[in-house]
Order: C-alpha cells, then structure tokens, then sequence
C-alpha cells in the first residue's frame, strides 16, 4: 500500500472518534434546522389565512409621496385637521380606488365617519382654510381606516391642506407596512429565529474544527516516522499537507454524511415519540427545497473548517527538517513539553504549601486529577461552549412565546379556540376579578412588521397592564386615546423613537391601518420591554375585535371557585317555557346549563313551579351546553311562575276552551280589512266564532274560517273595540283606526333570554305577520351587540316570519336590541347583563396558567413548543457527549498502561470508573465554567450585531443565576457521562491487553503514557 493511499485511508481509533464528533455536531445542526424549518411551516399554513393585501408607507410631504407611488400604487393625503373645534384625521380616498385587500376602501358619497349614527353637518378646519361638508355613517367594519377618521375626496383634503399622505402599495414591499401583518410577522420572526440559531452553530463549527485540529495533530505526532521517511524519500512539504489536507477533509465529509442520517432519523423520532405519549403535535419534518438551501452553505462551511483544520495540524511538521522528526519530540510536543517544565516549580510550590490531608480537602493537591491530564480541558471546554450558547439562545426562544404571548401568570380564554386571536371573552371578565381585588389586564394580541421587522403589540390599558406585568412608565405618559400608544424601553431603542413620535401601523389579522404617536416609554421585564402598547378601540380596529370584547384576560391570579364547587362552576343561561298552557293539563320546561370550564362537571338542579319540584343530577361536559327538559301539571286558570335558582319565567293558564285573539295591528287605515286569527289555549284553530266590530253583533260581522281567519272591516277613524265568540266564552282586543296609517307588517321584537348572565349567548327575535290582503316586501334590519344583520322578507297574505340572529356575551350592563324594516327602526328592547358570583367561579373553573394568550398560539401552530425545544436539547446534549467522548478517549487512552497496573493491582472496573468520573468531574467542572464565560462573551457580540432576535423580541444573551448554576451542572454531568462512554471500552479489555504498547495505529507508534 503507497504511503498515500495509507495516510488517506487507514484510520486509527482517535479519527473514528473524529468522525464520531463531527456526526453527532452535524445532526444536532440537521435536526436543529429540520425541527425549526418544520416549525416555521407550521406557522406560516396557521397564519396563511392572513396573506399579504398590500403595504402602506406614510410620507410628511404629500409631494414626496406622490413621486415615491408607482403606477400601481395609491396615493391617500392626509390632514391633521379640527372638526368642530376637535382634533381629527382627515383622509382623502380616491373614488376609482381598487387595492387587493380583505376589506377594500369604502369612501361612499361625501365624507363619512364611523362614529356617526346619523349625517351631521361638520366645519373642517385645517392649515390653509376651513370648509363645511355633511358627514354621513360609515361601517367602521367595512373600512381598513380607523372609525374615528373622516374619509372625504382628495380634493377636500387638500383644500384643507394636506400634511401628509400614505402611499399603499400591492404585495408585500419592504420598507412599508404591511394591511395584514399576521403572516409576515410569523414568517420574518421565524426567519430571525433561523438566523439566530444559524449564528450559534457557528460555535457547533467551532468545535468540529478544535475536534478535528485536535485529532489531526494527534495523528500527526502518530505518524512523524512515516511523514520523515515521505519527507526524505523526496516528498514535497505541499505533498504532506495536502495529503492531510484531504484526509482531514475526508474525516469531516464522513461524519457529515453519518450525521445528516442521525440527525433526519432524530428529528423524525422526536415528533413520533410527542405523538406515541399524547403530546399535541402538527409539526412533519422532512427535507425540502428550503431545508437544501440551507444545508448546502451549512454543510461546506463544516466540510472547509475540517480542512482548514487538517492544515493547520501538520504545518509545524513540514516546517521542520526530517532529521529533527522523532517519534517523541515534535514541535508542538516540544512547545508543550516546555510550557509544563515551566508551570512543574509553581505547582511544586503549590503542593508544598498545601499538600492534600483530610483535614484540607480543597487543597491544590486534593483538586488535581490523579489519572488523567489537564490537557482535555481545552476539547471539553470547546464542546461544552457550543453547549451553553445553545441553551441560552433555545430558553430566550422559548420565552419568546411571551412577546407573541405573556408566559406568566393566568389566562382566561374562550373554551373551545385553538388560537387566541380566535378568541372571544367579554372584556367584564376582567372587571369582576378586579372587583375581588385581583390584578386583571383585558388584552388583544397584534402581529406587525414595520419596514421588514416584526413588531409584537397589544391591546391593552396601560394601568392593569402594569399591574400583571410589574411595568413602570420612565417618561411620558400612558396612552389614553385610540391616537396614542406606549412603547417598551427595548423597542423604543431598536426602533429609534421616543416620545412625541409618530409610527404607522398595519392590521394584525384583518386589512387595516392607522397612525399613533408615542406618548410614553415603559420599563418591563423580559420580553415585554419589547412590545407596543395600544388602546382597545384602536387594537379592536386592528383586530376586528367586536366591541366590548377582548381575545383574552390575564391576571396575577384566579378566584376561587365558591359553594359546592363544580355546583357552583356551572350556570343557568337560559329557561324557556309555553307563554300560555292549558289547565289541568302538562308543559315542558327547558333549561340550558353552561359549563365554561376545562373539566366534565356534574350537577344537580332544581326546577320548581306551583308546589311542584324536579330534581335532576346529570354531567355537563366541558366547554359545552347541555339542555334538560322537565314536565310539571299545569294546574288552574291563572298565573304560574317556573324557578331555576334565581331565574324566573312566567306561564299564563287558561282554560281549554279560552279564546285567543292575534294578529291585528294595533293602527289600521280606514276601509282596511285586517286578519285576525281566533284559537284556543292549545294554539288550535277555532273555526266558525263570530267576529264584530263594537257591540254590534247583527251588523257586518264576520265567522272565522277552518284555520281560525277572518278579516275585520274598518269603518270611519277613532278606536274600535273588536270582539270575538264562541261557545259562550268572548274574547276582545282593541285597534286605532286612522288616516294615512301604513298598511305595514305587524312585529313583535323579543331577547331570550330576557336577562342573560355574561356567560349567555342572548338570541334576538323579530316576529312579522300580514295581516293584509296584499303582499308585503320589506329589508329586515337587526342590530345588537355582536349582529347586524340584513335580508329581504317577502310576506304573502296572512304569513308570518320569524328572524333570529345571536348576540354576543357581553359585560354586565344594559343593552340595546333595535329591529327596523326598510331602514327605519320600529321596535326596540332593552335587556340587562347580569354578573355575580358565578362568573368568578366559572372564571375559576376556565382559566388556564403557564402558556398564555400565543402560547396557546404556539402549541397549535408550532405543533407543540414543548416538543421543538425538548428535541433541540437533546440534540445539542447528544453533541456534547459525543465531543466530550471522543476527547476522553484520547485522554483516558492515553492512560491505558497506568489502567492496566491499576486492574492488575487488585483494582474493580467500578474502581477505575469512579477515578475516571472524578477527573472528569474537576475537568468538568473547570471547563463549565470557562464554557459560560466563552459562551456568554460570543452571545453579547452576536447581541450587538443584531443576531439574537426572534419575533421582534430581543433575546437576552445571558442566563439568570439559579439558570447558570444548572447549566454548569449539566456541563458536569455531560462531561463525566462522556468520560465514562470512553472508559468503557478499555475496562472490557484484560489488564494483560492494557499493559502491551501496541497502539493498534496503522504506524506501529507506541501509545505510551504522557
């Protein structure tokens, strides 16, 4: 075999090793970057939803913006103007304008604002002069400017006198910001993610190539017989190195090939184990064209380190003249031999003055290592550093969830949404803990990016956001008005602003925009000192939040759930009975049980009614609504009242054979001939009962038909006294008869229930009967809290139509249910939110601690953050131990005849395990703490240069005390564990075995003690 061919190929037990380091560094950066890649997918198919509509970028000089929009871009100017002595925005909107948002621009007719509820003549007064326009209604809903803004034509704006203008522009450009944020806010903030991690593995290559220098000059120092004779023999020194050159390549390219095996196989195990023990995970890793793109410059750079590495390895031996190449002295040996010859008389002098005795055990003497060298504690040093810097970068990661979420305290969300921005909980939540003295911060979570960078905000009062966050205002002053907003220390700096700037924002999960000037700074801990701080209205605006609604309720703490417990966790939202039943007889009562909590509830209610009691035990499943239905004998005539706890509804009893008049309007014109419907108290028709107007029963009467119809003429004007008869039983109404009365449907409007809890979800219904002889069209309106519903209703002759339409949850306090046909309202009802102990005990009962607000986010959309972060630091451990491994093996192996006189001698192999440990413990120990500051040191530069970001989040580059201490011991564990993998091997082996000098290295080199 050439001599080349055996330096390339014939590998000794230390390159095998080297192989081995390079292997497990490589697939902790392959499954590091197919876990976070998978991630990140993850993230982008849960915000694909929100894609881009369009950037906006705002100008102070209208002129410069015009001249910055291209041919697809819209121009909107803009005044700072005063309508009727009150500041305001005044906007102007192309009336041809067409942009690719959600919710296009609806300028309408004139100016429009969406806190109008009727046009209102308004003096606009801006810089150049003053003019006086009528305002009109806009659906704040239907307009990507905020409801408090006046939309008009350019033209008036400029008349005003335009102080600047936004430019909106279609896609994603950058610098701009973008309508809708949500999906380039998770997109850019994993990308910042990658970059960090990206940075770190530089330290992973750091440490292939101390591995692989380290190996390649221990190789070396194996080979100087061969490399002497190659050298004498006529070998160029450019020959040697790059015979070693291409070794130490082919030693990297191996475990780079080994370790993107382990690594794909690590990654896919990782995810699969999370599935097999339960843990919610949607992340699938496989390698894609991204993933290529990314290990092609990872993988070369490794692949140039090792060659790099190999080169510096032999250039002191082919420097050197062939004659001064022996088997024991080399020029590193001999800068190393010298070094130590200078450090013997300090450490003499050491032991001298303490000498290890049971009464000084820290002695110098006691901390020395009695079987291996010190010389393992540069290798370890550099594994464990990589090590650390990955700890730190994955737990400021994992406290990123923070910004996007709040990691601390409580959440209340709604039960049932897999995203928090999906989330619905009324913002009174918040004020009944607050009642019961508990810090509570009602909040709406924004994802922005302002030019390029990820911007984390929320919706949030700034007082009970400081109370749960512990913030505290430097200068300035909180934000008040949708216009203002407070920015956290970190984010003013990373930004540029400070109090009195101004900054655009773009919608969050719905096409929007605005502009708010900063009006304080805060001061809060961790992340939060990263985020922007808005007020509801304006994050409700971002967000298309309905009012009176926020995402989520954070507190410090919950109450606790009072009573009986999961008795008193449950509530009665809803009891509906018959208005009228019949005497003697039997109705139905239900009644609808909310549980809002996590857990299955069992309960017991009560239902009682005239003297009569039901009992019913039964389970309410979580976040569910469970109806139960209960019989009770009407008994006599009269009025009877059905009781749930404290809720009551009323039922009319009549005798069977009672007549029941409906259906005429109240108001009718003259010469009309109205419907009117004759039953009994069953509801059945009474067919042939005679109908008359006034006491008048031998004039124009009428008889009901075989569905109980007939039509009552009217006659002159004034009110009329209409009577129907049957059987001998009577029943009346009364209608006013007059001119210029609308032939119009009659309507009835009602809530159910009447009087919800803020766990309720209230239905509205609008009854319409004709009572006319011709056909009615009409545009039924509903609006309410949480609906605005339109539609058309056709009404033939005597038809009657019901439209229902759900009411948001609400906060205690009274509300407004308007129903209106053709635009104009013609009924109205009032109804009352009520809140008492229950909500507490339901709040108990459903909130959740630990992940909070995106938390919940990042479980879902990065399949499960647990899962990320367990499977990253397990492959940054396995790269650890393997390092540490291959490093004592070198070490350990270099001992192996003192070993051997050891086993010889009478010693156990748990002997020799237990002085191995305790070496590797000092070095361990040692090199933890050097790997700390190492690590630290590189993390504070890379902080500097802008690499440690994650989701507009700072990372912080440094670990608190109690995390520090813990990181040293695992340092110290990794590093015995690798100790003790590399001992294994040679306490298998007979001390005979242990005691012969045969290295087993291609060359025949000894392998003697140092």
């Amino acid at each position: 075999m050439s001599y080349r061919r055996a330096l390339l190929l014939r590998w000794s037990r230390r390159d095998r090793l080297a192989v081995l380091v390079v292997a497990v560094t490589v697939a902790f950066l392959t499954g590091t970057t197919l876990l976070l890649l998978a991630a990140g997918g993850q993230v982008a198919v849960a915000a694909a939803d929100y894609g881009s509509a369009g950037t906006a970028t705002f100008h102070d000089d209208p002129a410069a913006a015009r001249e910055a929009a291209g041919p697809d871009a819209v121009v909107l100017p803009v005044a700072n103007a005063t309508v009727d002595g009150d500041p305001a925005t005044l906007v102007g909107v192309p009336g041809d304008v067409a942009l690719a948002t959600e919710r296009p621009f609806r300028p309408g007719d004139g100016t429009t604002s969406g806190e109008l509820s009727a046009p209102t003549e308004v003096a606009v007064a801006g810089a150049d002069g003053t003019v006086a326009l009528t305002a009109t209604p806009r659906d704040p809903r239907g307009s990507v400017l905020p409801p408090s803004w006046y939309v008009t034509d350019p033209g008036t704006v400029e008349s005003v006198g335009a102080t600047g203008a936004f430019v909106v522009r279609p896609g994603d450009a950058v610098p701009g910001v973008p309508l809708l944020g949500a999906l380039a806010f998770f997109v850019r903030g994993t990308g910042e993610a990658l970059r960090a991690l990206a940075a770190v593995a530089g330290g992973a290559a750091l440490l292939v190539g101390v591995t692989v220098f380290s190996v390649s000059r221990m190789s070396v120092r194996d080979r100087l017989p061969t490399i002497r004779i190659v050298r004498a023999t006529g070998a160029t020194p450019r020959t040697v190195v790059g015979l070693f050159t291409l070794r130490a390549g082919l030693l990297t390219a191996t475990g780079i090939a080994i370790g993107y095996a382990v690594g794909v196989v690590v990654a896919s195990g990782a995810v699969t184990a999370a599935v097999a023990v339960g843990l919610p995970t949607t992340l699938a890793v496989r390698v894609t064209g991204r993933a290529v793109d990314v290990f092609v410059p990872l993988y070369g750079s490794l692949l140039a380190v090792g060659a790099v590495a190999g080169v510096a390895a032999v250039r002191p031996a082919v420097r050197t003249a062939p004659g001064r190449l022996t088997d024991d002295v080399s020029p590193a040996s001999t800068d190393r031999s010298t070094v130590v010859a200078r450090l013997r008389p300090v450490v003499a002098r050491l032991r001298t003055a303490f000498p290890p005795s049971p009464t000084r055990p820290w002695s110098p003497g006691a901390l020395s290592p009695s079987l291996l060298r010190w010389r393992a504690l540069v290798p370890t040093t550099a594994a464990l550093s990589a090590f650390v810097a990955f700890v730190v970068v994955v737990a400021g990661l994992a406290g990123t969830a923070a910004p996007v979420v709040s990691a601390s305290g409580v959440t209340v969300t709604e039960p049932g949404a897999a995203h928090p921005v999906a989330s619905d909980v009324p913002e009174g939540y918040a004020e009944a803990l607050r009642a019961r003295g508990i810090d509570a911060s009602a909040e709406i979570l924004l994802f922005g990016v302002v030019d390029g960078r990820p911007l984390p905000a929320r919706g949030a009062a700034f007082g009970p956001f400081a109370n749960v966050t512990d913030a505290e205002l430097l200068r300035g002053r909180p934000h008040e008005t949708p216009a203002e907003a407070t920015v956290g220390e970190d984010l003013a700096r990373a930004l540029g602003l400070d109090v009195g700037d101004r900054l655009t924002l773009g919608g969050s999960t719905r096409s929007a925009l605005t502009r708010v000037r900063v009006v304080g700074v805060f001061d809060a801990p961790g992340p939060y000192d990263d985020q922007l701080l808005v007020s509801l209205p304006a994050a409700r605006h971002l967000a298309e939040q309905d009012a009176g609604s926020v995402q989520f309720v954070r507190a410090d703490r919950l109450p606790e759930a009072g009573g009986s417990g999961a008795a008193r966790r449950t509530e009665v939202t809803r009891v509906s009975a018959p208005p009228t039943v019949v005497a003697n007889g039997t109705f139905r009562v239900r009644v609808d049980v909310r549980n809002p909590g996590f857990d299955d509830e069992v309960r017991e209610l009560t239902v009682r009614y005239r003297g009569q009691t039901r009992r019913s035990g039964f389970t309410v499943p979580r976040s569910r609504t469970r109806t139960l239905v209960f019989q009770f004998g009407t008994g006599n005539p009269g009025r009877g009242t059905v009781r749930v706890g404290n809720r009551t509804t009323t039922v009319e009893v009549l005798r069977e054979d009672a007549l029941v008049l409906s259906g005429l309007p109240s108001r009718a014109p003259p010469g009309s001939e109205p419907l009117l419907r004759v039953t009994n108290a069953t509801g059945a028709p009474v067919a042939g009962a005679v109908v008359a107007v006034g006491n008048d029963t031998g004039g124009d009467t009428r008889r009901t038909d075989e569905a109980g119809f007939a039509r009552v003429p009217l006659s002159g004007t004034g009110t009329r006294t209409v009577r129907a008869a049957a059987g001998g039983r009577t029943a009346e109404t009364r209608v006013t008869v007059a001119e210029g009365v609308p032939r119009a449907p009659t309507v009835s409007l009602s809530v159910d229930p009447s009087s919800p809890s803020v766990l309720a979800v209230p239905e509205v219904r609008f009854a319409l009967s004709n009572p006319w002889n011709r056909t009615l069209v009409r545009t039924v309106g509903l609006e309410g809290p949480g609906t605005d519903r339109r539609q058309s209703v056709r009404l033939a002759p005597g038809e009657r139509v019901t439209v229902r339409a759900d009411l948001s949850p609400r906060p205690p306090g009274t509300y407004t249910v308007r129903a209106s046909l053709n635009g104009s309202v013609v009924a109205e009802r009032r109804y009352r939110v009520t809140g008492d102990e229950r909500v507490l005990s339901a709040l108990a009962s459903g909130g959740r601690t630990g992940t909070t607000g995106v938390g919940q986010a990042i479980e879902v959309a990065f399949g499960n953050l647990r899962v990320v972060v367990g499977a990253l630091l397990g492959l940054a451990a396995l790269m650890t131990v393997g390092g540490t491994t291959a490093t004592f093996a070198g070490a350990v192996h270099a001992r192996r005849r003192t070993i051997g006189i050891h086993r010889a001698t009478g010693a156990r192999p748990r002997d020799v395990l237990a002085l191995v440990g305790r070496d590797a413990a000092l070095v361990g120990a040692v090199a933890s703490v050097l790997a700390v500051v190492l690590a630290q040191a590189g993390l504070l530069v890379l902080a500097r240069l802008g690499f440690l970001a994650a989701f507009g989040v700072r990372l912080p580059p440094t670990l608190g005390p109690l995390a520090l201490a813990g990181t040293v011991l695992g340092g110290v564990a990794l590093t015995v564990l690798g100790a003790g993998l590399a001992t294994v091997g040679l306490l298998l082996a007979s001390p005979a075995d242990l005691l012969d000098d045969r290295d087993g290295g291609p060359t025949g080199v000894t392998g003697a003690d140092d």
